[in-house]
């Protein structure tokens, strides 16, 4: 058997819950290569999305590790988001990949009620200069945008492989 015809039998042995979740999965995967690529990539990328993780006010700006703080989390969440992204896209390790990219959606979440609560004036660097689907500034479009994609990757982490294909036919 060819590679094609490998391919073509992986997609057909589908059940319709796999068809679910293999279409979260590159919906997923997606959305959080698109988000890694405007942080890392391009002219003062790295600057903006450091200057929105300092307007988050996450770290306190007056102590040593409140600026190791905002290094630690630019230099380190995108390249999370990336290659957890690329795993579920490749569909190695999935489960795990999109629990990653859940947990790192709750504390988004969290970390953008707390600005929301506290009445900050922010830009969301989430997908570093594009919005895609909610205005610039930090609002409930945010949480419930995060809350999509966490659905999303819920459903891949939580689905049992074994639920994805039919049992294997006779070739």
């Amino acid at each position: 058997m060819n590679m094609t015809n490998t391919f073509i039998t992986r997609w057909s042995n589908l059940t319709p819950i796999g068809v679910v979740v293999t279409r979260c999965e590159v919906l997923v995967a997606a959305l959080f290569l698109v988000a890694a690529k405007e942080k890392l990539l391009g002219a003062k990328a790295p600057e903006l999305f450091a200057n929105s993780v300092k307007a988050f006010k996450m770290f306190d700006p007056e102590s040593g590790i409140g600026e190791l703080g905002v290094r630690f989390s630019t230099s380190v969440t995108p390249w999370i988001e990336f290659v957890a992204a690329l795993l579920l896209l490749l569909g190695i390790w999935s489960r795990a990949a999109a629990a990653v990219l859940s947990i790192m959606l709750v504390a988004f979440i969290a970390i953008i009620l707390r600005a929301i609560n506290n009445g900050y004036d922010l830009h969301c660097g989430c997908f570093g200069k594009l919005s895609p689907f909610c205005p610039e500034k930090v609002g409930w479009c945010n949480i419930v945008q995060n809350s999509v994609m966490l659905a999303g990757s819920l459903i891949v982490a939580l689905t049992p492989r074994s639920m994805l294909a039919r049992a294997a036919r006779p070739a």
